[in-house]
């Protein structure tokens, strides 16, 4: 209460309006930057996520046509050359073959149920009209896309079915971790916001100091008129900047009522002095 009394001294209209200019000012580039910036987060994170999707057909698809033409389909072979990517292995009844490279860590999924799910976007927002800068609109994926979630972090799953003649005779599944994306995500908002906020305040700052720059002369005219109230002394001009503007213009009004205003002082005091003799 005692800062806004600060701000808004009472009987100081000047104070009052620097503070709703650079209120408003603040107020409209913050409705600018909420709406820049999360157009921008949107699809800097969208972007992201479909690269990651990209690198998981990719590598699955790979991994499929090595099986296919191979005459043993119960191994992965290779493997898939992206240390972050783990490829498992499913026979036609989806049962698990091979993992590669091992590990038991990896959260369990059903690709029977997966293949005929629909896609699960692992970025909602935007995911299902807007286009995507990454994925050509061309694109025609063979598997299907899943999200699955577990108590510590997010894993993200395609899974294509490996085909021979023309007939399944299993699945292949490329998964990997989101932990990484999602923290470099959450990084990268958090940072967004704290620029934003640091820009507002610079803003609201700015804005304060513009605005008591032009709001100057009608601070210059207030004291003027309390200091003829108090001594009543006509005579006293305020000082009219050389920029034809409002603020001018009022100054100069200013000064015409001042001077209408001695005149009619000195009238009346001359009459007085005649009426006393």
């Amino acid at each position: 209460h005692d800062s806004w009394r600060r701000l808004c001294p009472e009987g100081s209209l000047s104070m009052s309006i620097r503070l709703r200019l650079a209120l408003w000012y603040t107020t409209l580039a913050g409705i600018v930057f909420a709406l820049l910036g999360t157009v921008s987060y949107v699809f800097h994170v969208r972007a992201h996520y479909d690269e990651l999707d990209l690198t998981l057909a990719a590598t699955a698809d790979h991994a499929a046509a090595e099986i296919a033409a191979s005459s043993d389909i119960s191994h992965l072979g290779s493997g898939s050359g992206v240390l972050e990517i783990a490829l498992r292995l499913y026979d036609r009844n989806t049962a698990l073959q091979e993992t590669l490279p091992a590990d038991s860590s990896l959260p369990a999924v059903s690709p029977s149920e997966l293949m005929s799910s629909p896609v699960r976007y692992a970025f909602d927002v935007l995911a299902r009209w807007a286009p995507s800068r990454m994925i050509p609109p061309s694109t025609v994926f063979k598997g299907a896309f899943g999200l699955i979630e577990t108590d510590d972090e997010r894993w993200r799953s395609y899974i294509r079915p490996v085909e021979q003649d023309g007939i399944v005779i299993g699945y292949v599944e490329a998964i990997t971790s989101l932990h990484r994306l999602d923290d470099s995500i959450r990084a990268f908002r958090q940072s967004l916001l704290t620029l934003s906020v640091m820009s507002l305040g610079g803003i609201f700052l700015i804005s304060w100091a513009t605005a008591s720059g032009a709001l100057r002369p009608v601070s210059r005219m207030i004291d003027a008129a309390k200091e003829i109230a108090r001594s009543r002394d006509f005579r006293r001009r305020v000082v009219v900047s050389r920029q034809q503007d409002e603020l001018s213009h009022l100054a100069t009004a200013f000064n015409d009522m001042l001077a209408n205003l001695e005149a009619s002082y000195r009238a009346q005091q001359r009459f007085v002095s005649d009426a006393s003799h």
